[in-house]
């Protein structure tokens, strides 16, 4: 679920993520991968799942033990040290505002999201932007 919470933030075509698990992994069976991955993982369909499962670095946090040791600080969406997850987390919210804020599953995030208008909006923005350039130059 990991590799699709950032799929999803990231912005990836879904069925392209889902031919990139069929091909790097052995037990990867459509049946259970085009479900999980596509609809649940990347919201690629909207069929069966009420919003996309998209989390920031405080349910990665909480939910596993990737952060530790991680050079990223989980706690900050922007500036230098921002976990990537965090600033795509909120940069996808803001970006996907009119299709999802009228979902009421969706009420709390806005909520916080309205918090965050102006510079500190704008500087997760410009963070979001840096983990993509980072991203394209494989230094992410």
């Amino acid at each position: 679920m990991l590799l699709s919470n950032f799929g999803l933030l990231y912005g990836v075509e879904p069925a392209q993520l889902n031919e990139w698990f069929h091909a790097g992994y052995v037990d990867a069976y459509h049946g259970v991968t085009t479900p999980n991955v596509v609809e649940m993982g990347v919201f690629g369909a909207g069929v069966f799942a009420t919003k996309p499962y998209a989390a920031s670095a405080n349910y990665v946090n909480r939910m596993s033990d990737y952060c530790s040791g991680c050079p990223y600080y989980h706690t900050k969406a922007r500036g230098e040290g921002a976990c990537p997850f965090n600033a795509l987390y909120w940069a996808f919210l803001d970006c996907n505002e009119d299709p999802l804020r009228s979902n009421h599953r969706m009420g709390l995030v806005y909520a916080h999201l309205d918090d965050k208008r102006g510079e500190e909006l704008e500087a997760i923005r410009e963070r979001a932007a840096e983990v993509r350039e980072m991203a394209e130059r494989g230094e992410l």
